[in-house]
């Protein structure tokens, strides 16, 4: 896949699709309904992702970008971290304030109706930050108005935001809601299997029967303790060759 000229602080990564990602049973649910999202057939106005940390939400949100380009090559994607979104906020008002008007404005048609597809990640950020919450919902609305697709990543339960949250409740209840969880020790075992499959790093790696049944009976259930395992074990057999 092409770099897309139009993508904002998201770097397509090919080995960030859905063949790739690890399905087991506590995360099936979640892939799905993110397939379906992303469909032209989907009536769902807002995708609300969420679950512990580690467990594949970014990987799964780029996943879904990735094959949203494949079917609409020219759209324009804008991936963004909370804090990162309450910096340029910080920096337009600042702006203003010299005198410099309609940043504010501008800032908010960026997100809002200037960018056909929309990861807004880590929200629970936006917890005790009233006026960011204000600023965001109202780019929800436009967002929710013109039907562009949104994904909205949190550690959080939706009802848990929408306490937390009160100037963005409206629109997170308009959320359909996905959730990943940690797999029990016999997935994390197969996990680990699939691992060593497929990922880039590891998959030209042997690792033994034995040692995978022990790190997935000790690991603490999200995918990238498991990952980070691998890697702490395959860098070791590399220093013992050498």
């Amino acid at each position: 896949m092409q770099e897309n000229p139009f993508a904002y602080g998201f770097h397509s990564i090919p080995e960030y699709n859905y063949e790739n990602y690890i399905l087991y049973e506590n995360n099936r649910e979640a892939v799905s309904d993110s397939r379906e999202y992303i469909s032209e057939d989907s009536s769902w106005p807002l995708f609300y992702l969420y679950g512990s940390v580690g467990l594949g939400k970014t990987c799964l949100a780029h996943a879904m970008v990735n094959l949203f380009l494949e079917n609409n090559p020219h759209a324009s994607v804008r991936y963004t971290k909370i804090e990162t979104l309450v910096s340029e906020l910080i920096g337009a008002l600042y702006e203003e304030n010299r005198g410099k008007q309609g940043e504010i404005q501008r800032l908010s048609d960026r997100y809002g109706c200037e960018t056909d597809f929309l990861i807004l990640d880590d929200i629970q950020y936006l917890e005790g930050k009233s006026g960011t919450g204000e600023f965001i919902s109202e780019i929800l609305k436009q967002r929710l108005d013109s039907g562009r697709k949104t994904v909205i990543i949190s550690d959080r339960t939706m009802e848990c935001q929408v306490q937390k949250i009160p100037a963005f409740s409206e629109s997170l209840r308009k959320c359909h809601c996905a959730e990943i969880k940690k797999p029990d020790e016999g997935e994390r075992l197969d996990i680990l299997r699939k691992l060593s499959e497929k990922d880039p790093v590891l998959k030209n790696h042997e690792f033994r029967t034995e040692t995978l049944e022990i790190i997935a009976s000790e690991s603490n259930g999200d995918i990238r303790s498991l990952r980070g395992s691998l890697l702490k074990l395959a860098a070791y057999d590399l220093l013992m060759q050498g």
